[in-house]
């Protein structure tokens, strides 16, 4: 898995995250996201649209990952653009825990200078 962050605005970060989210990497993510949460930049946005795998460790990751931002006084947000992963968020119900963007949102997204 390959986890980078970047600013996005003057008080959101995004986590971009790509590979599979797993029980192997999923230490990776929560380190990733406690990293970039601050005082000044609370706010997270997980871009998962490079997730191609994800597990029920992963998704435990990912909401340990929401909470912590929640706890933060951020605001998480998170960008999936496969259908599979999606579905799986919906079956654990985590969809609806946060707030989700599309694959509309990626192209708004800066990445050619990241």
């Amino acid at each position: 898995m390959i986890i980078r962050t970047w600013s996005l605005d003057s008080t959101t970060t995004v986590v971009d995250i790509h590979g599979s989210l797993s029980a192997e990497s999923g230490a990776a993510l929560a380190e990733s996201v406690s990293a970039a949460i601050t005082p000044d930049r609370p706010n997270i946005v997980l871009n998962m649209a490079g997730v191609s795998r994800l597990d029920a460790a992963g998704v435990g990751q990912l909401a340990a990952s929401i909470r912590a931002i929640r706890s933060a006084g951020g605001t998480p947000k998170v960008i999936v653009t496969d259908e599979d992963v999606r579905e799986l968020l919906a079956r654990t119900h985590l969809i609806g825990l946060v707030e989700m963007l599309d694959a509309e949102a990626t192209r708004a997204l800066p990445f050619s200078d990241r």
